[in-house]
């Protein structure tokens, strides 16, 4: 969690800081906006403003390839899907995939972006799908 005295540019990720080392001012919590694809399997994965992350089960290609290991069916490169500046969620299925991608039902043409909406069903392959959750700004 990030903390910011509203009264100078003191930023903190210390969880037991409450004050303002400087003017000892209550800090304020600091919320960046994310999106949110939350996963069947309980697995939540935030994406930040203007990031990609990508979903596959190749190590070195995906930093979530440990947990998506389990899901044959998604391909070992699989989609990325990011959150542009402007709060545009969007997801790319990627063009070497043998398995499809599909958003609220409808296949994902590979190396296309598609647009990703509040309340959405993302799903990879026939295995695994998310909930979609956008920034409040985004919506």
């Amino acid at each position: 969690m990030t903390r910011k005295c509203p009264y100078c540019d003191y930023t903190t990720e210390d969880a037991s800081a409450f004050t303002c080392p400087h003017d000892h001012s209550p800090l304020a919590e600091v919320r960046v906006a994310a999106l949110r694809l939350s996963f069947q399997d309980g697995t939540v994965v935030e994406v930040g403003p203007g990031e990609e992350v990508r979903l596959g089960r190749d190590p070195e290609w995906s930093g979530h390839a440990g947990w998506l290991g389990a899901f044959a069916r998604v391909s070992r490169r699989h989609a990325t899907v990011g959150l542009r500046g402007n709060g545009t969620a969007y997801v790319v299925a990627e063009d070497d995939t043998r398995n499809d991608t599909y958003v609220d039902g409808a296949a994902v043409r590979k190396g296309l972006s598609t647009t990703l909406g509040d309340g959405c069903t993302l799903r990879l392959s026939t295995q695994l799908s998310a909930r979609v959750s956008l920034p409040e700004e985004a919506r």
